[in-house]
């Protein structure tokens, strides 16, 4: 698997995995929002950019998992 710093999803995929980590958290959606908006201002024009940490690729996982293990 690549290890990249930057993964791109699309606004259904963002929506999945901020749902999945707020149904977790509760503050997984505010999370994801402030992910979102920094990777677009790191990279504009790209869309859904979001500069991945070790942090956040973990509660992107998790969110994922939550989302599409329960639908």
């Amino acid at each position: 698997m690549e290890n990249t710093a930057i993964q791109t999803l699309s606004p259904q995929e963002l929506e999945a995995v901020s749902g999945g980590i707020s149904n977790d958290t509760g503050y997984g959606a505010s999370l994801a929002a402030s992910i979102f908006f920094t990777g677009v201002l790191l990279v504009p024009g790209i869309g859904a950019t979001v500069a991945l940490t070790a942090f956040s690729a973990s509660l992107i996982s998790s969110g994922y998992a939550l989302h599409y293990g329960t639908h």
